[in-house]
């Protein structure tokens, strides 16, 4: 049996990694395209469900991207999660290529523009994040994932490098039409636990 995903064939020339890249291509302009006022309003709608699970009330620790202007706006979950007294950790590309690590922010004010533009904490003043527990929650960012919580990211591995050792729960945000897909997965892709989309 030939097995097909996005009409290609897997024992093709073209192997997963490639399948992942034109994806990856697809999905980002797909994303581009989505109406600012009608963004907006979906991003709001999956920071509720969010803010509405059981997960995230009982969660002492939220371990949280910082969006880039396509991405679903997590400022929204960064902003109420310090509201509610909750220790709110931001990833830092580190030199070592694939490999982050979180420091600890008291506010949107604490984030300067670092690694590929993206926002980032100051390591030399901001506590890092050490361990994981029951009550740990990492929201990961995803272009589209498919019914089992695999996600397909930006190809950097910096998510599955560190999921493999994480042992809270980790969320996935994605956009309701990009949340079924065909995804190929890869024996190193970590799956997310729950899937949030709107």
């Amino acid at each position: 049996m030939i097995a097909y995903i996005w009409g290609l064939r897997l024992n093709d020339v073209m192997n997963i990694a490639q399948i992942k890249k034109k994806m990856r291509g697809e999905y980002a302009a797909m994303r581009v395209a989505i109406p600012v006022n009608e963004k907006k309003e979906r991003d709001l709608n999956i920071a509720q469900q969010l803010f509405n699970s059981q997960y995230y009330k009982s969660a002492q620790e939220i371990l949280c991207y910082v969006s880039t202007e396509n991405e679903i706006d997590t400022k929204l979950i960064i902003t109420d999660a310090i509201k509610r007294g909750k220790s709110v950790f931001v990833p830092k590309c580190m030199e070592q290529k694939g490999v982050m690590r979180f420091y600890l922010i008291h506010s949107l004010g604490d984030l300067k523009s670092g690694k590929y533009g993206i926002l980032e904490p100051d390591c030399t003043t901001a506590d890092e994040w050490h361990k994981s527990n029951e009550n740990t929650l990492c929201i990961v960012p995803a272009l589209c994932c498919d019914g089992n919580g695999n996600r397909l990211g930006y190809g950097g591995g910096y998510y599955d490098r560190f999921l493999c050792d994480f042992t809270g729960i980790a969320v996935c945000l994605c956009y309701a039409e990009f949340s079924d897909v065909d995804l190929p997965c890869e024996q190193y892709d970590v799956a997310c636990k729950v899937v949030i989309k709107g």
